[in-house]
């Protein structure tokens, strides 16, 4: 057997492999065909077993089918046609009835399967070739994030899932849908609980009292709002200071997963014994049960909290500004970002504050330089900045 040489099967004669060369065979006809697929799927998998690839293409009936079990259970791996490729449906259509193979792609992505076997690549080039088939497959844009970000959170990834070759990683991430949304809810993953950091919060009251009792509409966006504890901790602290009936609260993630987990406002018991915690730091003289409903297993956020905050997909990347905030919060998101990238994210937080406007960041993040002379500290230990150009 040589490399690049395509191999057909004689008329009326069965394709095996023996100690790595063709042979034919006059066996019987199998599944009413010689040549038959089936004959040869199982002699191949027997000899090459995980080193195998299978594509089982467009055909009718179903030879072949009735051993893509033995295939798998050699480890070989299986991919399907997708049938909607295909006039003569039968065979895939059987082929994906049997539950046995490990992919069903269009001719396209068969192609970018491949291609992606025959690469030999350094550990930053396949990073960039990981991001460069999520954008063309998916549609996200992760080139802008920290590349050491990327590596870190694909190295738990593969951890998680117990893979030890990266470029099996990329294939399971790219070729296989759902390995695809837990990468991505990997890579979208932020830290987070009710009342984090509860000396910001403390003073968050008090900021919020100085600078918004005498306005009307307040409109707060709170950008990267994960899984929304740090916008109902927000959205509290309004409460507590009479400002959430005058308020809106816009929470933005690029991640529609999270989005939803926010917008239940739902939360465990362990959960709500931190942030009963972290609360009683804030406010020795009320309880955060004033806030919430007690379920069985869980709690909830007050409706009346909830219907102040409005939730959608946003993409700092990619989408541009929307409204003009009195306030912009945007905490532990611009330290997965470039420069390059955080200056186009501080240009759209800038254009999406009114005159007069607040920027809070994370602590452990920095106003880009470009934008010093457009905003004046207004507390350098919690990054406050307010909007004076």
């Amino acid at each position: 057997i040589k490399k690049s040489i395509i191999y057909i099967a004689k008329n009326n004669k069965h394709l095996k492999v023996k100690d790595a060369k063709f042979m034919l065979s006059d066996d019987d006809a199998y599944n009413f065909a010689k040549p038959s697929i089936s004959v040869s799927y199982e002699s191949f998998s027997a000899y090459y077993k995980e080193k195998l690839l299978v594509i089982q293409e467009c055909g009718y009936m179903q030879d072949g089918v009735d051993k893509l079990e033995y295939l798998q259970n050699n480890n070989t791996k299986i991919i399907i046609q997708d049938k909607n490729e295909c006039e003569a449906k039968s065979m895939v259509v059987n082929a994906v009835d049997s539950g046995f193979y490990n992919y069903v792609l269009d001719v396209q992505n068969i192609i970018s399967y491949i291609n992606l076997l025959d690469l030999r690549l350094t550990e930053d080039i396949f990073i960039e070739k990981l991001l460069d088939m999520i954008y063309e497959k998916y549609g996200y844009d992760f080139h802008p994030y920290q590349k050491a970000m990327i590596k870190r959170r694909l190295s738990i990834f593969m951890l998680k899932y117990t893979i030890k070759k990266m470029k099996d990683a990329i294939e399971i991430i790219i070729f296989d849908k759902k390995m695809f949304k837990e990468f991505f809810s990997e890579i979208s993953i932020n830290v987070t609980e009710l009342f984090r950091n509860p000396k910001f919060f403390a003073k968050a009251n008090l900021f919020l009292n100085n600078n918004f009792q005498k306005i009307q509409n307040i409109k707060i966006w709170c950008a990267g709002c994960s899984s929304g504890e740090e916008v109902y901790s927000i959205a509290i602290m309004l409460q507590q200071s009479n400002l959430l009936q005058k308020s809106i609260v816009y929470a933005t993630d690029f991640n529609q997963v999270v989005i939803q987990e926010a917008k239940n406002a739902l939360y465990s018991y362990k959960s709500y014994q931190v942030a009963v915690k972290n609360f009683k730091s804030i406010d020795k003289n009320n309880e955060l049960d004033l806030y919430i409903d007690k379920n069985n297993n869980f709690i909830s956020i007050k409706q009346e909290i909830q219907d102040k905050i409005l939730f959608f997909q946003h993409n700092l990347v990619s989408d541009s500004s929307f409204n003009e905030f009195n306030i912009v919060i945007c905490k532990n998101v611009l330290i997965y970002f470039d420069d390059k990238l955080q200056e186009k994210v501080f240009e759209l937080f800038y254009n999406s504050l009114k005159f007069g406007g607040f920027l809070i960041i994370g602590e452990s993040e920095q106003l880009h330089s470009k934008f010093e002379d457009k905003f004046e500290k207004y507390s350098t230990k919690y990054k406050v900045f307010k909007k004076v150009m």
